[in-house]
């Protein structure tokens, strides 16, 4: 806690756990008490109990006092990843800026890296040859690991070596290996600085209106890959976690299009009775949908379905290398609307 506080009576109290019957003494400060919270309660709950176990095992106290105390329970963890959508927002605003921090979001959104591992990141780091990347450990022992990059982040990588080799040699001097990827020095040869990192992408973040930070990326990381189908033991490794629980219980979050196609797989390994199922009711809804097709398109599908007969898949895939960007579902309301959706002697698979 920032407020020490010293009441009556004894010599340094910095933990207030109940207000109740508090005073403070004279050589408290002007402030007005707080509590501690839950989450240094916890902390000193963890010092104790392991002092107090480590004394008991080597014989110094008869019984382990620890064991009747309790510390609060950590809340439960709810990850909050950005979007795609919002990520691609992110990178784009980066690249806005200046080249070099377009890079090293891009490289925290495809390695799922800690912000740590990034700015301690050097040229040597990076095989060029293998396209990988070498993440040192930086707070889990038995983590380092090397992780693939695709060609497009590694060709962004080999344009930052060429600018760093551009600017040490307008310095005089030439390439190390040694050189920082996230750095403020001309010469690169000291790393940038992890609080700005996170400074900076917070305010990035909202000036375009997205509320997030660096840590962010890495829940993104995590629950696209899982989405993906990537196994939770490669998830893991990727992240640098030791046990992929940490992945499953705090990184991967929650998607609303992987719980449709959830119901959607449950659903279709059922088969009710048709009698208990209600009769379908049909609604002709071409005359609600507003008219967003242009007449043009309208009768070049026209066209194509009595021409030849395709269905409204091969009319789209048809048009589709026409440059023509149209919904199946959209064709076949133009069908309907024409009263072409009959069926035709060409089927959909020729």
């Amino acid at each position: 806690m920032r407020m020490e506080h010293h009441p009556p009576g004894r010599r340094n109290a910095r933990l207030v756990r109940d207000l109740t019957g508090h005073r403070c003494g004279r050589r408290c400060k002007s402030h007005v008490c707080t509590r501690a919270s839950a989450s240094m309660l916890r902390k000193v709950h963890s010092v104790i109990t392991g002092t107090c176990g480590m004394l008991f095992r080597w014989g110094w106290l008869a019984t382990d006092p620890s064991k009747r105390i309790r510390g609060p329970k950590a809340p439960l963890v709810i990850p909050k990843a950005p979007t795609t959508a919002q990520v691609v927002a992110l990178i784009e605003a980066a690249f806005t800026q200046n080249p070099d921090w377009g890079t090293i979001v891009l490289l925290l959104s495809v390695t799922g890296a800690r912000r740590s591992e990034i700015t301690r990141s050097q040229l040597k780091h990076v095989d060029f040859d293998r396209n990988l990347i070498f993440l040192d450990r930086t707070k889990v022992k038995g983590t380092a690991r090397w992780l693939a990059l695709d060609p497009a982040t590694m060709a962004l990588l080999e344009a930052l070596r060429d600018r760093i080799a551009e600017r040490r040699g307008a310095l005089g001097l030439g390439p190390t290996g040694e050189e920082y990827l996230y750095s403020y020095k001309a010469d690169h040869a000291k790393p940038g600085s992890a609080g700005y990192l996170s400074k900076r992408f917070k305010d990035m973040g909202k000036s375009i209106g997205i509320d997030t930070h660096p840590h962010a990326l890495r829940h993104y990381a995590a629950t696209e890959l899982i989405v993906g189908g990537i196994g939770i033991v490669d998830v893991a490794h990727r992240l640098g976690h030791k046990s992929p629980s940490t992945t499953t219980d705090i990184y991967a979050a929650w998607r609303p299009e992987i719980d449709q196609r959830a119901a959607a797989l449950l659903a279709g390994s059922l088969t009710l009775p048709a009698d208990l199922l209600p009769a379908p009711t049909v609604r002709d809804r071409s005359a609600e949908q507003t008219r967003r097709t242009s007449p043009e398109v309208e009768q070049r599908i026209c066209d194509l379905r009595q021409r030849t007969g395709w269905g409204p898949k091969l009319i789209r895939d048809h048009l589709a290398a026409e440059h023509i960007a149209i919904d199946k579902s959209t064709v076949w309301k133009v069908l309907r609307r024409h009263e072409l959706n009959t069926s035709s002697p060409t089927s959909e698979k020729s």
